[in-house]
Formats: structure tokens, sequence, C-alpha cells
């Protein structure tokens, strides 16, 4: 036994005075390298430049210091975008606390230009909303390192803007292309308070007001000053998919969505559906008055049920119809003109009269997408085409007089609209409601039909209309065009029936 703890505590001491010989080296052993003192304080203006030191990022920004310098010259680099960067050296000495601090808005070589160009030319020019008494084209200097706001405006042109990064020392050029807004004026959410693309249907009030139906977004009262947007959310609409507006004589707005009819007059509303009223069905259509103050509306139900309706302001009288009503019109004798999405009829005395002679013809196989009365009584309908892509079998206008009829011989024949003007003018409003793969810049998508018969056709690209597809359009009592389009939220023509 005492043999073995012999054997077990004599490689324990060895290991002890092995241990004790090892720190007794270190302490003694002088140091390799000897401690410096010099220290650099760093400072900027403005505040967070990077510290560069002898070319190398310290990977510290200013206020900042770097310690335990050897002392000599060393080369100071701050860096701060986007001014120049600020360069210069600084003898350290040992146990010497030094200052160094880089002014970049003392800086004067961190001043900049822009040069600005336009189309037309001779646009004045805003520098941060202010004017600055120069037209394009001009150059901008002495701006200091920032970014900039650049307007230009000219004559029946819309106001555009850009903004503009100035580095420290640099020139930069931008090139601004104002719209010409001299003739066509568009307003969607890219370039105005307007809060949609895609449009359904545009009507005008007594007050100027324009009442738009938006397509899953709502109703818009819109003037070129101010916007209001009703939704479920804010108000009494009961749906948000608006299918149709109409005006009466009295200046209410009849607003026809998915889940009830709305009449707004002034500041109240009147809402109907199956659940609070006597309305039979509730996803509505369209809406036509007759002169006896009848509304006639288009309604169907979840069940396909399709009925045209007739609503004196009290009593609901349901007639079945045979397919969807699509759009509706009153003529002069009030008979009620029905377009149906295959096909049309005519409603009269209670009755649907007899459309047969119109078999064999887009009037009794296509949908009827608008009906218009002209003040001579003669009725304008709309077949729309039937097809996809680029690929349709065309539809047309048809003008009824009496028991006569005649496809009007048009440039286009996808229509989606038809607009009677105060001054007889007929507003044809073109491809809204077909899904074309590519509209071409020579394509006819809006045509005017005089009082004389002369037919205008105005083009995508020639006469610069801002959008592809024309939906709906609406006459204002100034000689204006309202143009509900289905990509380019609605559109100003001005002075188009003057």
């Amino acid at each position: 036994m005492r043999k073995f703890i012999v054997q077990l505590v004599l490689p324990l001491l060895g290991l002890i005075c092995i241990f004790i010989s090892c720190e007794k080296d270190i302490s003694t052993s002088p140091l390799a390298d000897p401690i410096y003192h010099g220290k650099i304080l760093l400072d900027s203006n403005p505040q967070g430049a990077v510290i560069f030191i002898n070319g190398d990022n310290t990977g510290k920004v200013t206020p900042d210091s770097i310690g335990y310098l050897e002392p000599g010259f060393y080369q100071i680099k701050m860096r701060l975008n986007p001014y120049l960067d600020i360069v210069d050296s600084l003898n350290v000495s040992n146990d010497v606390v030094q200052e160094f601090t880089a002014d970049f808005y003392g800086d004067i070589r961190n001043y900049g230009s822009i040069t600005v160009n336009s189309d037309p030319s001779n646009a004045l020019i805003y520098l941060r909303d202010s004017s600055l008494n120069l037209r394009t084209p001009a150059t901008i200097d002495h701006l200091w390192p920032g970014l900039y706001n650049i307007a230009c405006t000219y004559p029946e042109h819309r106001k555009k803007s850009t903004y503009v990064l100035v580095r420290g020392g640099e020139h930069k050029s931008t090139f601004i292309t104002l719209q010409d807004t001299s003739i066509f004026v568009d307003y969607f959410p890219g370039n105005s308070n307007f809060p949609a693309v895609q449009t359904i249907c545009i009507e005008i009030d007594n007050e100027s007001n324009k009442w738009v139906g938006l397509p899953g977004t709502g109703l818009v009262k819109f003037r070129e000053e101010s916007t209001v947007h009703f939704k479920v959310a804010n108000s009494d609409l009961p749906n948000d998919f608006i299918n149709c507006i109409s005006i009466d004589a009295l200046n209410r707005k009849w607003v026809g969505t998915s889940k009830g009819l709305v009449i707004i007059d002034g500041d109240n509303w009147t809402v109907y559906t199956t659940e609070n009223s006597y309305i039979p069905h509730d996803f509505i259509t369209a809406i036509a008055f007759d002169s006896q103050g009848n509304a006639w509306i288009g309604a169907t139900d979840p069940n396909i049920a399709r009925l045209l309706l007739k609503f004196d302001g009290i009593n609901w009288t349901s007639y079945n119809a045979p397919n969807l009503i699509t759009s509706l019109a009153v003529d002069n004798n009030n008979r009620v003109w029905v377009g149906l999405n295959i096909g049309f009829g005519i409603f009269e005395n209670d009755n649907w009269a007899n459309t047969v002679p119109y078999w064999g013809t887009p009037l009794a196989s296509q949908p009827i997408e608008s009906i218009a009365v002209d003040f001579d009584g003669r009725v304008w309908v709309v077949a729309g085409g039937v097809g996809y892509g680029n690929t349709y079998t065309p539809g047309g206008l048809y003008v009824f007089e009496g028991d006569s009829y005649e496809k009007k011989a048009l440039p286009e024949d996808l229509i989606s609209h038809i607009e009677l003007a105060p001054n007889g003018n007929k507003w044809i409003s073109c491809l809204g409601r077909y899904p074309l793969n590519f509209v071409e810049e020579a394509r006819v998508i809006l045509m005017k039909i005089d009082n004389a018969g002369n037919i205008t056709p105005f083009r995508k690209g020639v006469d610069k209309i801002p959008a592809d597809y024309l939906r709906y359009s609406s006459s204002a009592p100034n000689g204006d065009l309202w143009i509900a389009t289905r990509d380019r939220g609605i559109i100003k023509f001005k002075g188009a029936n003057l």
C-alpha cells in the first residue's frame, strides 16, 4: 500500500514542478512589442462618416477614436455618402491625444449640377416645388449633394416630376416628357386622386359631378378638384361591385350593385335589397326610365332567374326575361328595349314583342351591349362581338327607324357603348368589353357620328388617346365627353361636343 502511494505522489510532484518552471519563464520574458499611447479623436459634420486609416476601413464611424497608435504620419480618410471623400494626413505623437474633424458641409468640391431637358422644350422648371424662372433646356448649378425633386410645366400639358440624386461634385442630366392634355386628359391613381384603373360606367349629374362605377371597389363621385370614394366600409353601399348607374329627371342617382339597388337623392341614400324590401332579385344589371316616371330594371339572382322589373317608387312588378339583361332603353312610345346576353327584346303593354325578323343577324345571337334613343326617335343598338384574344366575330351598330333597320358601316365593330350627346352627336366607345391581347396604335377605339351622319374615327396612337379599352361614355353640359376605361381610369375629351 505504501509503495502504491509513493508511486502516485511522485508523478504529481513532477507535474507541479513543470507548471512552476513554465510560469516563471513567461513572467520574466521581455515583451516583443512596446505599448504606444498615441490617440486620435475623430468627428465629422455631419456625423456618421466611415473612418479609414492608411487606406484600411476601421469599421468605425464618427464620432469615435483610434488609440494605441505608434508615433508617425497617418493618412485619415472620411467617407460619407453622397459627399466626396475627405483625405488628410496627421502626425501622431506618443502620449498625445489629437483631434481630427472632417467638415463635409464646408467642402466646396461637393457642389454639383443638373441639366434638365423636356418634351416639349421651353417648359418651366421647378426645384422642390419652387419655380426657378428657368425653362428647358437649362442647367441648375451649385447644388449640394442630395435628392432633388425636379418638375416641369407647360401650357395644356400635365405637370410631371422626377427625382434626381446628386452626389458630391457630380453633374446629372434628366429628361422629362410631359403628357399633352390639350385634347385628352386621363385620371387614374398614378397621376391624380382618382382611385382606380378599371371602371365599369360613368354618368354626369346636373351639378357636373361624375359618378363612376368600379368593378369590386365601390362608387366614385368625382370632380377634378375633389374625389369621394364610397365603399361598403364607409357608406350605405350594399356591395362594392357596381354594374350600372342611371340618373333620372330629378337628378337622383340610381346605382345597380351585385347585391342591391341604391337611390341617391342629395345626401339621402335609399337601399333596396331582398332582405329589406320587396325587390324580388337584387343583382342589378341595367336601369332606364320611361316618360311616366317608372324605372325599368334588369335583375337576376344566384339561381339564374332573370327578371325585368318595373318600379313606380312604391310597387315592384316582375316580368320574366328570356336571358340575362345587359342594357335597357325606353323609346318615344314608352316601349322598353331590352338588351340581353343573347339577342334583344322589346317589351310593350306587359308583353314581349316578336323579334323573329332579326334572326340570322348578330342582333339575335350575340350580346347586346348598349342601346340609346335619339331625339328623332331612332333606336341605336350595339351588338357585341363574340370570341377571345384577338379573334372575334364582330357585332356592330344597328339603327332602327320605325319598322326598318340598318347596320352602320363603321371602321370598328367591337363596340362597348353608345352615348347620345345633347347636341345630337353619337359617341361610340370601342374595345372596352373585349380582352384583346394587344391594341395597335392605328386602331380605332372611339367614333363620333354627327347629325348629318358623318363618321369621325379616333385612333389610339394618332390621336394620342391615353387608353386602349374604352368602356362607357357620358356627355357633360360644357361639351366635354367623359370616358370610363378598363385600363386607365377615366378620360376627359375636352370640348368634344362643341
